[in-house]
């Protein structure tokens, strides 16, 4: 028997729209969820015991005429629901709220926030927005799935006009020590908290961000969790952890794709004789970009035996590139790259080649599977995949990862090469240390690796969340017995009050405590 409808909210819909041979066309987005959704969305909905239909919510980044005029090209199995926000709303939603405050403070950044009354007010409202756009599709018995830092306060918006209704958020990016977070305004704190509790099931990439989340209740609302399981409003809460993955064999049956053999075999004659260093990254502060450069310029100091002999290929994506820190950071990053090939290289030999592009993903598996060395070395990520789809395009069982112990990656990928991202003579070695690491070495962890990303993919991800959150919903049924909402305590006291004979039975165990085999 099939379940309800599920429905997928993120802040935009996994769609482009864009123009081509004159005509405006609709593709698929190539976005972070996007990719790491796909692989679950193609199976959703097949089986006799899925979701009747799956349906994403979200902007679609285009006016309401133009989207009526193309909505109708897009085939695929899943239904997209366009949420319209006027573009002053939107501004202050995203770049001011969403990547001018909760992004920064949320990765470490807290001198980059810029507190916004306004853009709090536009926050919300735009969150609101996404409420009235999903609820005339919305019935009993659906599911809702909220995704990330853009829609933290939806779910008590949803609770509220629907209170039964299953719903599940997933947080993508760190959640940060009280410390931090205390940092927000006192309402923007009790706003974003209670948001994420009106969810059944809050998720998390790793057990620290849980714990963080866990304390900033505990401080700040006074919740108390028995094994992260909480009660709240008459409801039990879950939180938990759910380390993101991607389509493994997508990205591993790449490795031998026509156009991405015939690029592997462009850069070996290209670079042959060189060893090759690989990044590949958007445009962002917490990508610690500059540090990583800078711990290439003090390999090559260290080791000059290797100059000429590697060449570092970093290619950044563009991403929120009209706002203040990030207009910045590309800047410096742009002078630094200059001023390095101009006092390491020469005529023939640039230690840096640079790209500031989007990279087909043929050109992006080709790089991958060539490299000698993938290196990412974020100050803080939620998780980053790119770490992960690096390992699952060595089919070759070649190559080394030195990834940033900062990322949520690090947990799962123990056998990468771990640094810390500021120390940058701890960076050079590492890079040494990697390149000239033994082949057998890097077939040892390379297997260990996949074997881990091989077995927890994105389909099992999204499928062992969807699984926790029925449970914990049955869970609520089970003890909802022991629950009077407020309107139920209002009756009891009137009645209390109103009655000449009362009958007052007292319970010790399951009652005044939790059950225990000798109470």
């Amino acid at each position: 028997m099939k379940k309800g409808k599920l429905f997928i909210l993120s802040n935009r819909l996994p769609v482009t729209v864009t123009k081509r041979e004159g005509r405006l066309k609709i593709l698929p987005s190539s976005g972070g969820l996007v990719s790491a959704m796909q692989g679950f969305l193609q199976n959703a909905g097949k089986a006799d015991t899925d979701f009747q239909s799956v349906n994403w919510v979200g902007v679609p980044g285009c006016s309401k005429e133009i989207w009526d005029t193309i909505k109708d090209d897009y085939k695929e199995d899943y239904k997209l629901i366009p949420v319209y926000i006027p573009s002053k709303i939107y501004d202050g939603y995203y770049n001011g709220m969403s990547n001018s405050v909760i992004w920064p403070l949320f990765h470490y950044f807290p001198s980059y926030a810029e507190y916004s009354e306004t853009a709090f007010k536009l926050y919300l409202q735009a969150n609101g927005l996404f409420m009235e756009s999903l609820s005339p599709n919305l019935s009993e018995g659906d599911t809702v799935w909220i995704h990330d830092y853009q829609l933290m306060p939806l779910a008590k918006m949803i609770r509220e006009k629907f209170p039964n209704i299953t719903i599940g958020f997933f947080l993508h990016i760190p959640f940060p020590s009280f410390e931090l977070f205390r940092l927000l305004p006192h309402p923007w704190q009790d706003e974003l908290l209670h948001g994420m509790l009106g969810a059944d099931l809050v998720g998390f990439h790793t057990i620290d961000y849980a714990t963080h989340f866990l304390k900033s209740l505990q401080m700040k609302l006074g919740l108390e969790h028995d094994n992260s399981i909480l009660k709240y409003n008459d409801r039990l809460v879950k939180v938990d952890v759910f380390p993101i993955s991607i389509d493994y064999e997508k990205f591993r049956d790449a490795y031998s794709s026509p156009e991405v053999v015939q690029r592997r075999d462009f850069y070996a004659e290209q670079f042959e004789g060189k060893k090759i260093i690989f990044s590949v990254d958007r445009l962002d502060y917490s990508k610690n970009v500059l540090g990583r450069l800078k711990g290439y310029e003090r390999f090559l100091l260290q080791y000059p035996h290797y100059k000429e002999k590697v060449v570092f290929i970093l290619a950044i994506v563009p991403s929120r590139d009209n706002i203040a820190n990030y207009i910045e950071r590309k800047k410096e990053i742009d002078e630094f790259i200059g001023g390095f090939n101009a006092r390491a290289g020469n005529i023939v030999w640039k230690p840096v080649i640079y790209q500031y592009a989007h990279l087909p993903f043929e050109e992006m598996i080709a790089l991958y599977s060539c490299c000698n060395i993938a290196l990412i070395t974020p100050l803080r990520d939620g998780m980053n995949l790119v770490s992960k789809e690096f390992v699952a395009t060595r089919r070759d069982k070649r190559g080394v990862l030195v990834l940033s112990e900062m990322a949520g990656a690090a947990r799962e990928l123990t056998d990468a090469v771990l640094i810390n991202p500021n120390d940058v003579n701890g960076l050079a070695e590492k890079m040494y240390f990697a390149l000239e690491m033994p082949e057998d070495e890097q077939e040892r962890r390379m297997v260990r690796m996949q074997q881990r990303i091989s077995e927890y993919s994105v389909s099992v991800w999204a499928e062992d969340f969807l699984e926790q959150l029925e449970k914990i919903k049955k869970q609520q049924s089970d003890f909802e017995f022991i629950f009077l909402d407020q309107p139920a305590r209002e009756v009891l006291k009137e009645r209390f009050l109103r009655a000449k004979k009362r009958l007052i039975l007292l319970d010790y165990d399951g009652t005044l405590v939790n059950f225990a085999p000798l109470p």
